[in-house]
């Protein structure tokens, strides 16, 4: 009896409890990428001569960059930049900079100072007009930000008066696509005043180079001025004499540019009245405009009379728009009273003749006597219905 109650004791307190085994988990290695800019600083400090330093460049500029090593690209960059003494190396290193501030997700006010730096001691013309151009690409990349802005903007007109026309170029276009438009001028401001600051500064000094020496820096400083207009800003009236007098430049790309101005300036200011040169008589700015346009179709060159063309053709299209809604508003006055009729008639006349007259020398010829002679059977056909009605 004793022997069976040990071995029950025995079997109750000597139970076997199996702990599982846990797998020790595997180490894993991060492999850590190369750093570009470490990579691109060995290359650069091998190069032997400029050549080298030239091609290693080039390669590089083949390569995709991660945003987060774009940073410390461009100090290397930089660094190199102050070291070299070749001009086209230089030049390569300048427009890497600009090509590296497009880089999605990177924000180029970490080194804005840097690039402004840049411009201080440098002599070549073809490598100033290249780092003005990557100021352009940073201060697009900045909209918010206007203090940036305006720091690029003195920049500009500090190197405006470089002798090389690259470098007037590039800062008539940091203008256009830069000059602050958050204070535009009212419905009826006709020229510079003192309420619209910064705007007025810009389009005065972007005017005065309208006569530059140089026909592609006037034309940089049109185009400049188009450029502040598509972007909200309301150009001053005084621009139009300015502008109908380059239409008669010696050169094409300055023509061309002239007549785009000219048009912008009519539709601004359609009802202002302007004086006909070597007459007393006054026109309408529009009208003036419009003559003066049409007037380009028959230049001697085919740049200027496709720019031409193609403004009428676009105007033809407003007035059709125009003459159509003359027309709706017209008819309820054609069925009241004849006299109104006539007079109405004729007006429709009258628009659809200087219609004619203005597109007689385009390749849309044909599109303006047919709307023409549309008009005008439906103007005579109102003059029948309202004497019918007597």
């Amino acid at each position: 009896m004793a022997a069976h109650l040990k071995k029950r004791v025995y079997e109750e307190f000597s139970k076997v409890v199996q702990i599982p085994h846990e797998e020790a988990q595997a180490k894993k290695l991060r492999l850590s990428k190369p750093s570009k800019s470490a990579a691109l600083h060995v290359d650069l400090c091998k190069a032997t001569n400029s050549t080298d330093a030239l091609q290693y460049l080039l390669q590089f500029a083949r390569k995709p960059v991660e945003v987060e090593s774009v940073e410390g690209v461009i100090r290397i960059l930089l660094e190199h930049y102050y070291k070299e003494t070749d001009n086209s190396v230089r030049l390569k290193i300048a427009s890497l900079l600009g090509l590296l501030s497009k880089t999605n997700g990177f924000s180029p006010d970490c080194i804005v100072d840097d690039a402004i730096n840049t411009l201080g001691n440098e002599k070549s013309h073809q490598v100033l007009a290249q780092l003005l151009d990557t100021l352009l690409v940073i201060g697009s990349q900045l909209p918010e930000s206007p203090a940036v802005r305006l720091r690029l903007i003195e920049v500009a007109c500090k190197h405006l008066s470089d002798t090389y026309f690259g470098v007037r170029n590039k800062c008539l276009q940091l203008l256009g696509c830069l000059g602050l438009v958050d204070a535009p001028l009212t419905k009826d401001s006709n020229g510079p005043s003192s309420s619209s600051g910064g705007a007025r500064d810009v389009q005065s000094i972007i005017s005065n180079y309208f006569a530059d020496q140089d026909p592609r820096v006037r034309t940089a400083a049109i185009k400049a001025m188009l450029q502040l207009h598509d972007r909200g800003m309301k150009i001053y009236q005084i621009i139009y004499d300015q502008a109908c007098r380059l239409l008669s430049d010696d050169y094409e790309q300055v023509r061309s540019a002239a007549v785009q101005m000219v048009w912008v300036l009519s539709q601004l200011y359609p009802e202002s009245i302007v004086p006909i040169p070597s007459s007393n008589e006054e026109i309408r700015l529009v009208d003036d405009a419009f003559g003066k346009i049409s007037h380009m179709v028959s230049d001697g060159s085919w740049m200027v009379r496709v720019q031409a063309a193609k403004t009428l053709r676009c105007q033809l299209l407003l007035m059709k728009a125009l003459q159509e809604k003359l027309w709706n508003m017209a008819v309820p006055l054609y069925l009241q009273q004849n006299v109104t009729a006539t007079a109405a008639a004729q007006q429709i006349l009258e628009e659809t003749y200087k219609l004619e007259f203005l597109y007689s020398g385009l390749e849309s010829r044909q599109v303006a006597t047919i709307h023409h002679v549309r008009l005008q059977a439906k103007a005579l056909q109102l003059i029948l219905t309202a004497r019918t009605r007597q």
